[in-house]
């Protein structure tokens, strides 16, 4: 399709796996996503994985002889992919939470660009830019785009200098996608111009102009304050959650709080917000915790050593296993829980 300017996405194409003949489909991993040439997994194919420290695996841009060429994909369990119709995230999208033998119709042969994210979210997250508002059915391509925060979990800002000749002085409408995220919206390149606006943090528009799709908030620019409708031409995006990452309980002390070991088990009960969009309630007795998603059926069951945690679950996604660590304060508060396959929990 169409090559949209990606001048900014900070993430490069990675290529786990290039196979040029016709093969069986292959056995994938947990965290993994094939893409095949043709329908029935055959063909060329490529592969990507959601690392351990990703917050999602973001491929902006397909090599030219991949391009256009996707047919059917293989989805693993713990993750979903989203697909765009051009390059940089832009244009119509679709998601896939399974294999799909053929994609067909609109999508054959139409895939540019792609992100491979949790299962535990509904969509990536990050912002979206349209033209036209996210409840309408148009019989036109409306434009738009999406801005994704960074792929690292530990970065929590994402630059766009420039929108690029397809979306640049295009949006009308803003979608937030997902919690914690806000968005700075300018007039002119590199940050520049005025009028500014930030939402949601800066609440400057009417309450006509606000409104909800997917359960995400989203706002018409028209009734903001600067009415910058069709006039922004860079942003950024960033996470506002919890702040700083402790890796292990022996690195040293990164962002605004201390790690410490104690010797009483932590107490990791009450209702927790999640890097993922989900809250869960936990009940603890001791060193053993069992949880409770809020928003749909999964319990689970986990045990504390230390600082290191570990859980079981089970519900409407199916079941999974994942290990982390508990990061304490000064005083020994719990301050959030890290998990190995880069979810967060914080209060």
């Amino acid at each position: 399709m169409s090559r949209v300017n990606r001048c900014c996405v900070l993430s490069s194409v990675f290529l786990a796996v290039i196979l040029v003949v016709g093969v069986a489909a292959l056995a994938v991993g947990p965290w993994e996503v094939v893409a095949w040439e043709h329908a029935g997994f055959s063909g060329a194919h490529m592969v990507w994985t959601l690392e351990l420290g990703m917050r999602h695996k973001l491929v902006p841009e397909l090599p030219g002889w991949f391009n256009d060429e996707i047919s059917s994909l293989q989805v693993s369990a713990e993750v979903r992919v989203v697909v765009y119709r051009h390059n940089a995230f832009a244009g119509p999208s679709k998601i896939y939470s399974s294999d799909s033998e053929a994609v067909g119709g609109y999508w054959n042969d139409e895939i540019s660009s792609l992100i491979v994210y949790p299962k535990a979210l509904n969509k990536p997250l990050g912002v979206l830019l349209s033209d036209t508002a996210f409840n309408t059915v148009t019989g036109y391509e409306p434009t738009g785009q999406f801005f994704p925060l960074p792929e690292p979990l530990d970065q929590a800002e994402t630059l766009y200098p420039t929108l690029g000749d397809y979306m640049n002085d295009e949006a009308e409408y803003v979608l937030i996608q997902g919690p914690t995220i806000e968005v700075e919206l300018f007039e002119d390149a590199d940050f520049s111009g005025w009028p500014t606006l930030t939402l949601p943090t800066s609440i400057y528009c009417s309450t006509t102009a606000s409104y909800e799709h997917d359960g995400f908030p989203y706002y018409k620019l028209h009734g903001c304050t600067g009415d910058m409708d069709g006039r922004v031409s860079s942003l950024k995006v960033r996470w506002t959650g919890a702040e700083g990452r402790q890796e292990t309980s022996t690195a040293p002390p990164i962002g605004p709080f201390t790690a410490t070991i104690i010797t009483p088990v932590p107490d990791i009960s009450g209702h927790w917000h999640s890097a993922f969009g989900l809250d869960y309630k936990i009940v603890q007795d001791g060193a053993a915790f069992t949880w409770r998603v809020v928003q749909f059926e999964e319990v689970g069951e986990g045990t504390i050593s230390g600082i290191e945690i570990g859980v079981e679950w089970q519900g409407a996604n199916g079941t999974g296993y994942d290990t982390g660590a508990v990061i304490l304060g000064d005083n020994g508060e719990v301050l959030r829980i890290e998990w190995t396959h880069g979810n967060v929990f914080y209060r």
